[in-house]
C-alpha cells in the first residue's frame, strides 16, 4: 500500500454497522487515500480526504467508477456480521 500509486478506499454499510467512522475517518485524512462508498455507504462518510463524488456502482457517478477501475489498490471490507 505505500508503493500505490492510485490507492482508493471503497466504503459502505459495514463502517456504520460496525461504528467505525472515526477509524475512517483518520486513515483517509492520514493517508490522504481518495473514498468512495457503496450504496448503503451513501452520504454517510465525513472526512477531510479527497471524496471521490457519489459511490462506484452501475448506476454510480463515471468519477467515482474511473476513480475504482483505475486504482492500482483498492480497500475494501467485506459486510459486518449481524451475528455475535
Amino acid at each position: 500500500m505505500l508503493r500505490a500509486k492510485k490507492p482508493v478506499l471503497y466504503v459502505g454499510g459495514g463502517v456504520i454497522s460496525s461504528n467505525a467512522h472515526a477509524e475512517l475517518r483518520e486513515l483517509a485524512e492520514l493517508t490522504q487515500i481518495p473514498v468512495t462508498t457503496t450504496l448503503m455507504g451513501l452520504g454517510r462518510v465525513s472526512v477531510r480526504a479527497p471524496v471521490v463524488p457519489r459511490d462506484a456502482r452501475h448506476h454510480g457517478t463515471y468519477y467515482a467508477n474511473m476513480a475504482v477501475h483505475h486504482s492500482d489498490v483498492l480497500v475494501a471490507g467485506a459486510p459486518a456480521s449481524t451475528t455475535a
